[in-house]
């Protein structure tokens, strides 16, 4: 401990002078002379803070970062297949302070792909197109180039193919099948595009096992991914059909009568011949849907007449010759009635025909 001694002058009896120091007034200089160097103290503390920082933020460090890659200058007839990446790191030195608090959100490398040319290319990564501070070095790029695959665009005219799947029952198959419109014009890199000859459409699944003649769809082109189409959706229609067989039968005939008058047909039968599904004739229901139709008109007179008829089928059946062409009907008065003028009978008394007064021999 630093002492400051007062001297005091004092008298003895020799008449002499002597000195001696006080200890009070030593301590009383101690605590003014600490109260006077705080201010001192903290001037000292802040000039080491400052100098501590100002070393420690500048002293170049190394550091990897990661940036992304913006593209500029593709060309509108080229197409980039692969080589390019999304993003690359850098590794970066410079002041540690500035290094640790770059903010890399806003900053991307510009690759410039205006030189790519259809085939392998070789695009080096050059540091001048990375947007960093001055102060900020560029020590390595990884991957230091890319190695780009590139290819001409090209567009062609193909034929559409429909696909469809589904389980048939045993006497049903696809008769037909087609796309509106037939044809697509695809679009993509020439190698691609040169090898495709057809386009398949997506496939539709048929849930009938009995299916109707017509199935329609509005489906999607199965495109592989480097490719496009106009139209890149079609129309497809598949016609199914069912295994026919012929048959020899006696079709009965029906008649509506609208002339007021008693009906007799000859022959009562017609002699067909028949290609009918195989699944309707092994069921035996044939018979019970198949007639022969003659309508009696309003405005015929008693007598005999030679009328068309018109065959009553089901579906999928057709018919291959019939025997007769015409039906012979007879119109006779029914026994007490007024005779009837059928020139001047009102409609509305005659729109509902009429089986009655039918007769066959």
């Amino acid at each position: 401990m630093r002492v400051n001694s007062r001297f005091v002058r004092t008298r003895r009896g020799s008449g002499k002078c002597s000195w001696r120091s006080s200890p009070h007034d030593g301590a009383e200089a101690e605590e003014n002379d600490v109260k006077g160097n705080w201010q001192f103290l903290i001037l000292a503390f802040l000039l080491a803070a400052t100098a501590w920082f100002f070393v420690s933020g500048r002293e170049r460090v190394d550091a990897w970062i990661e940036l992304p890659v913006e593209f500029t200058g593709v060309q509108k007839d080229i197409v980039v297949r692969r080589g390019l990446r999304n993003k690359i790191e850098v590794r970066v030195r410079g002041p540690q302070g500035l290094v640790r608090n770059l903010d890399t959100r806003n900053v991307a490398y510009s690759l410039d792909l205006s030189a790519i040319r259809p085939g392998m290319n070789t695009v080096n990564l050059d540091s001048a197109n990375l947007p960093l501070p001055g102060s900020i070095e560029v020590i390595e790029i990884d991957p230091p180039r890319l190695q780009v695959v590139a290819d001409r665009i090209e567009e062609k005219v193909v034929a559409v193919i429909p696909q469809w799947s589904g389980e048939l029952d045993e006497h049903y198959f696809l008769r037909g099948n087609e796309t509106i419109p037939a044809v697509t014009k695809i679009r993509g890199p020439k190698e691609f595009v040169d090898r495709i000859e057809v386009i398949p459409t997506q496939v539709v699944t048929v849930e009938d096992s009995s299916p109707d003649t017509l199935v329609e769809d509005n489906v999607s082109l199965a495109l592989p991914d480097e490719i496009s189409a106009d139209p890149h959706r079609v129309q497809m229609r598949l016609v199914f059909d069912v295994e026919k067989q012929a048959v020899d039968m006696k079709a009965p005939v029906r008649v509506d009568n609208f002339s007021g008058y008693d009906v007799e047909v000859d022959p009562a039968q017609v002699n067909v011949s028949l290609l009918a599904p195989v699944p309707l004739l092994e069921d035996g229901s044939l018979e019970e849907t198949v007639a022969m139709n003659v309508v009696v008109g309003e405005n015929l007179q008693p007598g005999v007449h030679e009328l068309p008829y018109v065959p009553i089928l089901p579906p999928q059946v057709t018919m291959e010759s019939r025997e007769p062409e015409t039906i012979r009907v007879t119109l006779t008065p029914r026994p007490g009635a007024r005779p009837v003028d059928n020139s001047t009978r009102s409609r509305s008394n005659t729109n509902s025909p009429t089986t009655q007064g039918l007769h066959t021999p």
